[in-house]
């Protein structure tokens, strides 16, 4: 399914999140690197050592040329590697990669002996309650898959704001940062809603959520 999707949905830099990235990382290592572009825009701005795990060759080979390192395996093929954790991260990166594992909890979990002490995770997550996603799901009453976005049919978990929280505290994190990103709910009927509900459903208008999580 991954090989089948347009070429430009592995082709982001992510403006919006390079500046969770603490500036005292020194050695970052990013899951689902993808080809690079990401780590290389850090990698400038901080000098630092940037490390990228990537499961696709295409996008590896491509990865391999503006990262320090770049690691063709699984998320899951990481944490069984011989040498795991001698390595330490000041932060480790994880942009819409999460929701498309098998189990993110036990990779956060055991991800902690790869952190240096003030390491952190820094993470975009997709966000199932966004308006769009609840507006579809109520008026077509369908759970339909699509090629990307919240229905991506490569997203195997589906996380709201609370559930993330979670997540992350039952792996052993404290939450430094969390905050909606990439808004998408500007219309006069979200709006409405938002004030009728007295901001009940604030965070609804974010695509996504961007994390910064330490270890507790």
């Amino acid at each position: 399914m991954y090989e089948e999707k347009n070429p430009r949905y592995y082709a982001l830099s992510r403006p919006e999140m390079q500046d969770y990235v603490p500036k005292s990382c020194q050695r970052i290592l990013e899951f689902g690197c993808s080809n690079g572009d990401f780590g290389a825009q850090i990698k400038s701005r901080l000098g630092c050592i940037y490390e990228g795990i990537e499961p696709f060759e295409s996008s590896a080979a491509v990865a391999k040329t503006k990262l320090d390192n770049v690691m063709l395996m699984s998320a899951e093929d990481y944490l069984i590697q011989p040498n795991f954790g001698q390595t330490k991260y000041d932060g480790i990166v994880f942009n819409d990669v999460l929701e498309h594992l098998v189990d993110p909890y036990t990779l956060l979990n055991k991800l902690k002996d790869a952190l240096t002490p003030e390491g952190v995770i820094i993470a975009s997550i997709p966000n199932i309650l966004n308006f769009p996603a609840i507006r579809k799901l109520l008026f077509t009453k369908d759970f339909a898959y699509q090629e990307s976005g919240i229905f991506d049919k490569t997203h195997l978990r589906f996380f709201t704001k609370k559930s993330i929280i979670r997540m992350f505290n039952e792996a052993g994190y404290s939450i430094q940062t969390i905050e909606g990103i990439n808004r998408n709910s500007r219309g006069l009927l979200f709006r409405s809603l938002n004030l009728l509900t007295f901001k009940y459903i604030d965070e609804f208008k974010y695509t996504q959520f961007a994390v910064v999580a330490k270890k507790s």
